[in-house]
């Protein structure tokens, strides 16, 4: 039974770090592709991490900006008064 819960915690682990190592390779490509100006790029990598980390407001704000420089106005509408609605602004 013991060792049985070690497994289960080592690969809970496991699943942990690639899970984090994979967020941090997508959040670099949406900041090299924001840098770059292709905003449609830089915001499909900023939903996958929104998705991943809903909560995430820096995330959230990027995603925002991003559409607006993309010309996704309602979409960058709907952010911004999402990002606002979760700080009572």
């Amino acid at each position: 039974m013991r060792k049985c819960m070690i497994l289960s915690a080592v690969l809970l682990l496991s699943q942990l770090i690639a899970q984090s190592s994979t967020q941090n390779s997508t959040l670099k490509e949406a900041h090299l592709a924001f840098d770059l100006k292709n905003y449609d790029q830089a915001a499909m990598s900023f939903e996958q991490l929104a998705v991943n980390d809903p909560q995430n407001e820096q995330i959230q704000a990027s995603l925002a900006l991003c559409y607006k420089r993309s010309g996704q106005l309602e979409k960058a509408r709907k952010s911004y008064l999402d990002l606002c609605q979760r700080n009572e602004l």
